[in-house]
């Protein structure tokens, strides 16, 4: 597959500046966003290229090895998941002294990352929302010929965090995936004591085993 031009996709330089590139990004992602466009086939097609070739120009990392024509797909992700798998799998474990008996930090895990999930996709759909209702007062807006539009500049203002938003959002659910593929790699045995000691990894004081078999696939 051709690397994609990111550089083209936002329409600016090599040497571009940071700046000159989430300004790039902003006037193209409210031009071709699909709510603006909604008879436009291609909008949504458009707008994630947009998004994407931000993600990337926008971090320096990421930039750098994509100016050295490295993969830069999922950079990241997997060591950002690790980080946010280890604090908050310690606050559960940590909670494993006052617990009562019974308690599951396995299923724990699993229960906070749904509740997270659910979270991220309800900031995502009142963001979405928010963007339909503000494209729509902004088309209703005249601006005077020959002036700039005040009211335009705050509503623009306003789609560019709402859209943040989105993006944070989804980010949060690609973290999410990889947070369960790891969750999925453990499991919790309470109050076995005759245990193979080649597959134990954690004794949770006199609660249980903790077992490690690696992430999902």
């Amino acid at each position: 597959m051709a690397k994609k031009d990111y550089y083209a996709i936002l329409g600016v330089a090599k040497e571009a500046t940071l700046e000159e590139i989430k300004a790039a990004y902003r006037v193209l992602v409210r031009r071709f966003h699909p709510d603006v466009n909604p008879d436009n086939p291609h909008a949504a097609e458009v707008t994630a290229s947009i998004n994407e070739a931000f993600d990337v120009l926008s971090d320096p990392e990421k930039r750098a090895m994509y100016d050295n024509g490295a993969d830069t797909s999922g950079v990241g992700l997997a060591e950002e998941a690790k980080a946010v798998f280890l604090r908050l799998f310690k606050d559960i474990i940590d909670n494993m002294a006052s617990a009562p008996m019974g308690y599951d930090p396995v299923k724990t895990m699993h229960s906070t990352l749904a509740a997270n999930l659910d979270k991220f996709k309800a900031q995502q759909a009142r963001a979405e929302k928010a963007i339909k209702q503000l494209s729509k007062t902004r088309a209703r807006v005249k601006t005077p010929e020959g002036k700039a539009n005040l009211a335009h500049e705050v509503i623009d203002n306003l789609l560019d965090g709402l859209n943040k938003t989105i993006e944070d959002a989804k980010h949060a659910q690609l973290v999410h995936a990889e947070l369960v593929k790891l969750a999925e790699g453990y499991t919790f045995e309470p109050e076995v004591m005759d245990l193979d000691a080649g597959t134990k990894t954690m004794l949770l004081g006199r609660r249980g085993f903790l077992y490690y078999e690696g992430p999902a696939a």
